[in-house]
């Protein structure tokens, strides 16, 4: 190795260094993220900026840096961008980053920064796709109502504000898990994650809040009001973990759980290795409330007619499905978001050179199939969904025909940059009666390059039809289908 080689390398480990120091924890009633420690144009001392959403509202704040804790208190808020200015009550000696000049580097390799609970810091990779404003993240978004359903409200405003700048994401890794982390290069602050939607009749979005919004913070911000809430968002705020000394029982039960529920890790047939990890838990009404009107009418339709078969003392509602548990998991390498009620059996199955995962009822009688792909082309994409159709097809019965075109389908394939498809396939065989013998419903996304597919099958109806709790687990796994997608929850 030459000398000037060595020294090269000695750099960028030593950047590394610094810039995982500057990462801090932090922890709140209900949440932990991220922060970066920044002390604006003076460098004033002790100071972090994080995400206005994670520590909005709370009293308790706590940040946890290489062992040591401190408490914190929020300084300054500006609230337009998401960003509030922490300051430590106890001295932490934390090195300060500085801020990147001019634009963020678009399609190269940047750094953001997690902590896991028991573990130093570490870094992943991603890219960003393009700078722009909150409301024209995706060109495609036409309802700036159900978007500002993903964003926190105070009041009648929302923030971040639509009109603020932010960085669009090309590579969909990055988690609401890892709000305020920065995004660094070179041994600078170029962003903060900051959170994302899956836009109506749009292409699910991630963004982040550029550096430069910091110093808006800085001779901007002002103090934060007394009656300032917590923020309302289910699309933004931390995840939960087992070391944040602000959980209630309930709370740390559920990270405990998430942090001990094993993963499913699988190769695909492009040799790429897939994981899918469990990412965190909701009741059916915690998610429920989250929902787009469409997929609310679906869902509720879908009970209130078929329940009209039954005597009214057997009838079910939606009021009965609320306290049922989900598991959300997240795959990192397609960005799927995958849902399967938490009493399920989870499975994988070889079907030569795929693997789908199989979540089972407890009786047998439905199985939901999740096929995710990762692939390097659009043409790669659709030939999964080509697969997956005749994978579904298999059994003699035609469920999904070939270059299906659902009227509710969100067909954007022709997009240079986001190509998006989405439809959903209903499919339902009778008997001379007309009563149901089998069903099937299907979601097919293909997201750029990669392909997530999801099919409810009702093998046997009769005991759909009998059994009242596998019939509260029919309505659960199709609101998961509905709910598995490449969103941001």
């Amino acid at each position: 190795m030459t000398r000037s080689l060595f020294f090269l390398l000695l750099i960028a480990a030593l950047q590394g260094f610094a810039q995982q120091r500057s990462v801090v924890l932090i922890h709140t009633p209900g949440a932990t993220g991220y922060g970066v420690a920044y002390g604006g144009p003076q460098k004033t001392p002790d100071r972090i900026v994080t995400a206005l959403h994670l520590v909005s509202g709370k009293t308790s704040i706590q940040v946890k840096w290489e062992g040591k804790t401190s408490n914190a208190t929020v300084e300054k808020i500006y609230q337009p961008s998401d960003l509030a200015l922490l300051k430590l009550q106890t001295p932490l000696g934390i090195p300060q980053m500085d801020i990147q000049a001019g634009d963020p580097p678009l399609l190269t390799n940047l750094n953001y920064w997690e902590i896991p609970a028991s573990g130093a810091v570490g870094s992943k990779t991603t890219q960003l796709q393009t700078t722009t404003v909150l409301s024209k993240l995706n060109p495609r978004n036409d309802d700036p109502a159900g978007f500002a359903k993903a964003l926190c409200a105070n009041g009648a405003a929302t923030y971040p504000a639509m009109a603020t700048p932010v960085i669009k994401f090309a590579d969909p890794n990055v988690r609401k898990a890892h709000s305020g982390s920065p995004l660094t290069f070179n041994n600078k602050i170029v962003g903060m994650i900051d959170g994302g939607a899956k836009l109506v009749n749009a292409a699910p979005s991630l963004w982040a809040i550029p550096a430069a919004e910091f110093n808006k913070l800085f001779s901007n911000g002002t103090a934060p009001s007394a009656q300032m809430p917590t923020c309302s968002s289910e699309n933004l705020y931390g995840g939960l973990r087992s070391d944040n000394p602000f959980l209630s029982a309930e709370e740390l039960a559920e990270a405990k759980y998430i942090e001990n529920a094993p993963a499913i890790s699988y190769t695909d047939e492009n040799g790429d290795r897939l994981t899918i990890d469990i990412e965190y838990q909701m009741s059916y009404e915690e998610i429920f409330e989250t929902l787009f009107e469409e997929d609310y009418d679906y869902l509720e339709n879908l009970v209130d007619e078929n329940e009209s078969y039954y005597d009214e003392s057997e009838q079910i509602d939606l009021n009965d499905l609320y306290s049922s548990s989900l598991n959300v998991y997240f795959e990192a390498a397609t960005g799927a978001t995958i849902a399967v009620p938490s009493n399920c059996k989870l499975s994988t199955e070889k079907e030569g050179p795929h693997t789908l995962i199989q979540a089972a009822s407890p009786y047998d009688g439905i199985v939901m199939y999740i096929y995710a792909f990762h692939g390097e082309s659009l043409a790669e994409a659709k030939g999964a969904k080509a697969w997956f159709i005749e994978y579904m097809n298999s059994d003699g019965v035609e469920w999904i025909e070939p270059g299906y075109d659902s009227e509710n389908e969100e067909d954007y394939l022709s997009d240079e940059y986001n190509p998006y498809s989405s439809e959903t396939v209903e499919t339902t065989l009778t008997d001379d009666e007309d009563v149901p013998t089998a069903r099937l419903l299907s979601t097919l996304t293909i997201n750029g390059t990669d392909f997530l597919g999801v099919a409810v099958h009702v093998t046997d109806w009769e005991t759909v039809d009998n059994e009242q709790n596998e019939r509260k687990f029919f309505y659960l796994l199709e609101a998961c289908a509905i709910m598995t997608d490449f969103p941001y929850y």
